[in-house]
């Protein structure tokens, strides 16, 4: 049997420059990490971005978002029981358009 972890939240979005963009979201202790979705403009489905397998790290900075228009960014956490990943509910979207 295996408990789910916390779920986080994404607290900020903030566009740089050529194409990146920073998301920032809240800390988790009792987990092993986070794993980072986002929406490009026009799609209607989310798409895997990265994994970030350190827990005490609050932000990645994504880039190559080329098309105009809005991103859609969540996250969520998850926790590894042995062989397998246990994943928190997915927090709720922030959107930012470039």
């Amino acid at each position: 049997f295996s408990i789910k972890p916390k779920s986080s939240s994404v607290t900020k979005v903030t566009a740089l420059k050529n194409g990146k963009v920073k998301i920032r979201w809240k800390k988790v202790t009792a987990c092993d990490g986070y794993r980072i979705y986002v929406r490009y403009p026009g799609k209607d489905r989310y798409k895997f971005l990265k994994t970030v397998k350190n827990p005490s790290v609050t932000s990645y900075t994504a880039s190559g978002l080329k098309s105009r228009g809005k991103y859609r960014f969540k996250i969520r956490t998850y926790a590894s029981d042995g062989e397998n990943r246990v994943f928190s509910a997915y927090s709720e979207a922030k959107a930012l358009r470039l």
